[in-house]
């Protein structure tokens, strides 16, 4: 009778696996250059790299522990910690993603669960920061976001998504930081709403801007004229849903000798956030609706009655059956580069979920 040693299974042959797959013309991935692995993984999500991607295989770890793979953070929240009421895991994460650059980011984008005392920190050990993007919900005061472009000396774009600062901060902030080159604040207003407190500010602060987008603002012709007169550098100017701004005039011909002019009636299809509105509390509501924001009604215009909260109409967004891979007709240079950045996001994560599969085989055989 043989022994029980006799019918144990034979060890796993990696050699053998790796002939096989040969055969098979089943391709290595981790036979890529580590160069390609970088480019591939640095267009993930910061909280999908440390949570998910660097857990992959040895080679992925090692990838997303350098230091320049931490160059630009982007702590875009998942679902499930949007409704988390504890912010302090959210908070260490991203101060985790801050150190592992090791002084050496240059872009970061915060939103919802980030505070005072985690911007703060943020800003002393990033000193060579250029580019502070807050996104809707963001749990940051008036006050402490002065303080923190004040520490800024190289800060060049700051980006206000759905964010509530008071006009006089705006303010306060071009000042502060005179080497603002892009400037964004991106709102909802109820439609019958007016008002040139935001623009203004601009215009009275940011004279050296290059770029600056204000979708969603209630300014009229007024405003936008002193944007226009206290901005005179402007490259770039970003006015899609201001429905209060009557182009028919002298005003539309200054807009249209700027070089990247996108008027009130343009597609706001490639715009990323999700609307949000803000009461007066000054604390933060997510909108009623996914998708991207076209317009907005007010209610006496639905016919709602008075002392109802404002509605937000938005359109249906749909991923394209078959990307091109050269532009569409009409479809702009940084569009085509914003598709092709989503097709890497989906071929990294479709290539993670192989690895992981496949070191799985090998561990079970």
């Amino acid at each position: 009778m043989p022994s029980d040693s006799s019918l144990s299974s034979p060890k796993p042959n990696p050699n053998k696996r790796i002939s096989q797959n040969k055969d098979m013309n089943i391709p290595n991935w981790l036979d890529l250059p580590e160069e390609i692995w970088f480019i591939i993984l640095s267009k993930v999500n910061t909280i999908d790299i440390i949570e998910s991607v660097e857990i992959v295989c040895r080679l992925f770890r090692n990838i997303c522990k350098q230091p320049s793979m931490y160059d630009v953070i982007d702590m875009t929240l998942p679902d499930e910690y949007i409704d988390d009421d504890n912010p302090d895991y959210v908070n260490s994460m991203t101060l985790f993603a801050v150190d592992r650059s090791s002084g050496n980011l240059v872009d970061i984008y915060l939103e919802i669960l980030c505070d005072d005392e985690t911007l703060i920190d943020i800003v002393e050990r990033s000193r060579n920061l250029k580019h502070l993007r807050l996104g809707h919900h963001v749990d940051i005061s008036d006050r402490e976001l002065v303080e923190a472009v004040k520490r800024l000396p190289m800060l060049e774009e700051v980006e206000l998504n759905f964010c509530c600062f008071y006009d006089k901060t705006i303010e306060i902030v071009g000042r502060a930081c005179p080497s603002l080159k892009s400037f964004s604040v991106n709102n909802v207003w109820p439609k019958n709403y007016k008002g040139n407190y935001e623009v203004m500010a601009i215009a009275r602060s940011m004279p050296n801007l290059r770029s600056l987008q204000l979708i969603g603002n209630s300014m009229t012709n007024e405003g936008l004229e002193a944007i226009l007169d206290g901005c005179p550098l402007l490259e770039s100017l970003d006015i899609r849903a201001c429905f209060h701004i009557d182009l028919s005039g002298d005003l539309g011909k200054r807009c249209e000798q700027i070089k990247h002019f996108r008027p009130p009636s343009a597609s706001l299809e490639h715009f990323r956030h999700q609307a949000c509105k803000c009461n007066s509390h000054k604390t933060h509501t997510p909108s009623v609706a996914a998708g991207h924001l076209i317009y907005f009604i007010d209610n006496e215009v639905n016919g709602h009655g008075d002392g109802e909260d404002p509605e937000y109409v938005f359109d249906d967004y749909s991923v394209p059956s078959s990307p091109s891979y050269s532009p569409r007709p009409g479809m702009d240079y940084d569009e085509w580069i914003d598709s092709l950045m989503n097709l890497l996001l989906i071929f990294s994560s479709f290539v993670a979920l192989l690895v992981r599969q496949q070191c799985l085989q090998f561990v079970l055989e």
